[in-house]
């Protein structure tokens, strides 16, 4: 999650606000936001991931929703993350990596934030919020990014996929795959 540092703060408590209160229980019931890892070893690679990469890379790791982990040998949960004073460079950010978490990316510009987004190496959907929609309608056509959502509307790109972010379509123009 890339957020400019004038709004950092305020956003982050936000964040953590809302962390506070989500719902871990059965993935299928809709009154729960996340439910558990698919198994144990799963799990544990998200752990060792995260306590790795927090020693190596320095950084700040906040877990949230305590009851799920200390109810994990059961039932394979962890509560969700926020990853911060984190880089680029960090793997959790560099690869496709299964769990509840997000990355705080602070940015100064918004050209800074156009060349982090296109230099990952992943890139299929991508959620830009500002008050500002002439800017983030500019922003959304310099992004090298399958789907581009603007304060929660989808915008049309037309072609997919992009990056290395799997073979497979969400919006756009449709195609037939034989096989």
């Amino acid at each position: 999650m890339h957020i400019q540092e004038p709004v950092l703060n305020e956003t982050l408590q936000r964040l953590q606000a809302r962390f506070d209160k989500l719902r871990f229980g059965n993935h299928m019931d809709k009154c729960n936001d996340y439910g558990p890892f698919i198994g144990a070893d799963e799990l544990k690679s998200f752990k060792d991931s995260l306590t790795a990469q927090a020693a190596e890379f320095g950084a700040t790791i906040k877990q949230f929703n305590r009851d799920a982990n200390n109810n994990n040998n059961k039932t394979n949960a962890h509560g969700p993350v926020i990853i911060s004073n984190a880089g680029l460079s960090l793997p959790l950010n560099l690869d496709e990596t299964n769990g509840p978490y997000v990355i705080v990316l602070p940015f100064r510009t918004v050209k800074e934030s156009v060349e982090m987004l296109n230099t990952t190496k992943y890139g299929s959907n991508v959620s830009l919020f500002s008050q500002n929609v002439s800017l983030v309608m500019e922003v959304a056509y310099l992004l090298n990014a399958g789907t581009v959502w603007i304060n929660s509307i989808n915008i049309e790109r037309g072609v997919q996929p992009r990056k290395t972010s799997g073979n497979y379509k969400i919006h756009g123009i449709e195609v037939s795959i034989e096989f």
